[in-house]
C-alpha cells in the first residue's frame, strides 16, 4: 500500500511539474520584429550537450527501483540514477553539429543565429523573425526584398 502511494504522489509531482511550467499565456499576441536580411557566412559549430532529458529519466528510474522502502534509500538511488541519466544523455548528444548563420540586415546589423536545416547558403535573402522570448528563426524569401 505504501508503494502504491509513493508511485502515485511520485506521478503526481511529475504532472504537476509539466502544468507549472509558467507559460506564456495568450503569448500569440505578443510583438513579433520582422526584418529581411543576406546571408553573409554559414558555419558548422560542435554543441555542447544537454545533461536535462536524462537527468530527470534517470531520478525517476532510479525512485522506483531498488528494494528499499525508506526515503533515504528512495533519496539515495534517485540521486544516482539522475547522474547516471544525465552522464549518458551528456554522451549521446555532445560533439553534435549545428550551422550558425551570419546574416547582415537593411541597416548593417550583423546576427549570428543558429539554423537547423541546411537550405541556406552565402546569398540568400532571408527574413530573420524574432520572437517576444528572444527566439530567432529565418525563412527564406524572394531575392527581390534583398535589394541593398
Amino acid at each position: 500500500m505504501r508503494h502504491i502511494f509513493s508511485v502515485s504522489a511520485l506521478a503526481a509531482a511529475l504532472l504537476l511539474t509539466g502544468c507549472a511550467s509558467g507559460g506564456n499565456y495568450g503569448s500569440y499576441q505578443q510583438p513579433t520584429r520582422i526584418e529581411t536580411a543576406r546571408v553573409v557566412n554559414i558555419q558548422q559549430v560542435a554543441t555542447g550537450g544537454s545533461w536535462g532529458y536524462g537527468a530527470a529519466i534517470g531520478g525517476a528510474a532510479g525512485v522506483l527501483t531498488g528494494g528499499g522502502h525508506s526515503t533515504e534509500s528512495k533519496l539515495v538511488r534517485g540521486a544516482l540514477g539522475a547522474l547516471a541519466g544525465a552522464a549518458i544523455n551528456k554522451a549521446f548528444t555532445a560533439g553534435a553539429q549545428d550551422n550558425m548563420v551570419m546574416v547582415q540586415t537593411r541597416t548593417g546589423l550583423t546576427l549570428n543565429v543558429k539554423h537547423d536545416s541546411r537550405d541556406l547558403v552565402p546569398g540568400d535573402c532571408v527574413q530573420v523573425e524574432t520572437r517576444f522570448n528572444g527566439d530567432v528563426k529565418l525563412f527564406r524569401t524572394s531575392a527581390t526584398q534583398c535589394s541593398f
